[in-house]
């Protein structure tokens, strides 16, 4: 293992900052408290009333990890005693037992790496953890379009923060996979994630914003056009790595002086904002550790499907039509034997209790993605606040003939589940076409992938002509005959509902709250 230090980053920014202060301020930047300190009065001393005890650590990672001398001190800041530093000589002290966390830090952590540090970790000490850092995206994965790729520190600052939240999420999920599924074969929680890629997201949104002091362009975190980190990034990373080895918020440090000028005043809220930022993410992030509701590795508490949303097109809510006396999903002959109410129906019956429900027709979502807009549109459904959302479009999805042209619905896909999950634990459920289409399902199942969500493939259905109304009754608008009809609604509610039921709500994992990202979409 090799030691990482901040020798060569240019930094001299002390913590010069009380909550007691600035809590006013942060509260009404980022929002509502975090539930673990949410009504508590500050402690002028930046201590908890029992602080946790001090772990022998060991730092590790590449120039993307700047933040292990901010790191250590914050023990010593927050009280705790007996903190270790084991990063020299580290591999002769996890063989002899003497480690008990070891943070690592990169841009794209190695698997390899991981599983043999944590496996000779567990070796010899029982209680032995790994916090693995979800990072930020190199170029902010921008290199995927050459006509958008990062040349400059300066292009970061033409970043789209739903477009970098969607990287992000993307990124973070291939982290939580390898995860969960290395802590299934150890038979217990001994690596965690330390989510600062999305704290940064926080951080950019409220720069973008004009909520954060003393900054006013993106680029203006990093060193260069990598982007390595600079300062303030290495502060919030540093809040997150601590926040998830001592399960409790960053301490505040020495209170402003009297008379300080501007720029002192701008360090102190921004640090306090960090502060802010790094617990509200980690605290709610149950691959960090924190979270109180992770009985099982990496699944969170059950709970069950009480509030579903549904987002289609003509299958899932249509005006009356040829055969139809209502508004339901077309070509089913009632109301009660579309998709829609078939899966509302089972879902009551496993849960003793009807859920509560939405249903939206999206078809001009579908026609005009690039311009839809989401936030204003769908004001409503957002604040429905839906713990399961079904998502069942792209047949009006004009062909995605390009590359490009694809990558802007998946990305358009992406934002809108973003916007209704939001910062709640919610389970995604994204169904393909009824017509098949290869361009169109990839993109919705890249979406899906990127929030956590599952992919319901019905593609299938569509080569049983027994699926479609036109076997059931005769209709003079071929448009509406070549749509499901009863047989196909049921073949559709019982793929749907087969998914709910295997993977569950608690199943599907929440990405760290993006409150800050939202208030800087609006």
């Amino acid at each position: 293992m090799s030691k990482v230090t901040g020798k060569n980053m240019k930094m001299k920014l002390k913590s010069l900052v009380t909550a007691l202060l600035l809590g006013t301020l942060v509260s009404a930047v980022i929002g509502a408290e975090p539930a673990a300190t949410a009504g508590k009065t500050p402690n002028p001393d930046a201590k908890v009333a029992q602080p946790p005890a001090g772990v022998r650590i060991s730092i590790d990672g590449n120039s993307w990890s700047v933040w292990p001398g901010l790191l250590l001190p914050l023990a010593k800041e927050a009280g705790i005693q007996g903190q270790i530093d084991g990063t020299k000589e580290a591999k002769q002290r996890l063989e002899k037992g003497e480690i008990d966390v070891v943070t690592y830090g990169t841009h794209q952590p190695s698997n390899g790496f991981v599983s043999k540090t944590v496996e000779l970790g567990l070796q010899h000490n029982p209680n032995f953890r790994f916090y693995y850092q979800a990072a930020w995206p190199v170029g902010d994965a921008r290199w995927r379009n050459k006509a958008n790729e990062i040349k400059t520190k300066d292009d970061y600052d033409n970043t789209k923060i739903d477009e970098l939240q969607a990287a992000t999420d993307e990124m973070r999920k291939a982290h939580e996979g390898f995860v969960e599924a290395f802590n299934q074969t150890l038979g217990k929680r001994a690596v965690f994630i330390v989510p600062v890629g999305d704290a940064m997201v926080k951080l950019r949104a409220l720069i973008v914003a004009g909520k954060f002091p003393g900054v006013k362009r993106q680029s203006e975190i990093f060193n260069d056009a990598m982007p390595h980190p600079g300062a303030l990034v290495a502060w919030l990373s540093a809040y997150c790595h601590f926040s998830a080895i001592y399960q409790i918020p960053p301490p505040a440090a020495a209170p402003l002086p009297e008379g300080a000028d501007q720029a002192k005043k701008d360090a102190c809220a921004q640090q306090e904002i960090l502060r802010q930022i790094a617990w509200e993410t980690v605290s709610k992030y149950s691959y960090a550790g924190v979270a109180a509701t992770v009985k099982n590795p990496g699944r969170p508490e059950e709970t069950k499907n009480t509030r579903m949303l549904f987002l289609g097109n003509s299958i899932t809510l249509h005006p009356p039509a040829e055969g139809m006396s209502g508004s339901w999903g077309m070509a089913a002959s009632s109301a009660e034997k579309d998709y829609v109410h078939l899966v509302l129906d089972a879902v009551g019956k496993r849960n003793g209790n009807k859920p509560e429900s939405k249903v939206l027709n999206l078809a001009d979502f579908e026609r005009g993605f690039e311009q839809y807009d989401i936030a204003a549109k769908l004001k409503a459904e957002i604040e429905f606040q839906a713990d399961t959302v079904i998502l069942a479009i792209g047949e009006n999805v004009p062909d995605l003939k390009t590359d490009e042209a694809k990558l802007k619905f998946r990305d358009s896909v992406s934002r809108l589940l973003r916007l209704l999950k939001a910062d709640r634990r919610c389970a995604i459920y994204v169904r393909s076409c009824f017509w098949p289409n290869a361009a169109k399902d990839s993109a919705l199942k890249e979406a899906c992938a990127a929030m956590g969500g599952v992919f319901v493939d019905i593609s299938a259905l569509s080569k049983d002509e027994r699926n479609y109304a036109r076997s059931e009754r005769k209709f003079a608008n071929t448009g509406i005959a070549i749509h499901p009809g009863d047989k196909g609604m049921s073949a559709i509610a019982d793929l749907i509902f087969a998914a709910i039921k295997e993977h569950d709500l608690a199943k599907t994992e929440s990405k760290p709250a993006p409150a800050a990202v939202q208030e800087a979409l609006k």
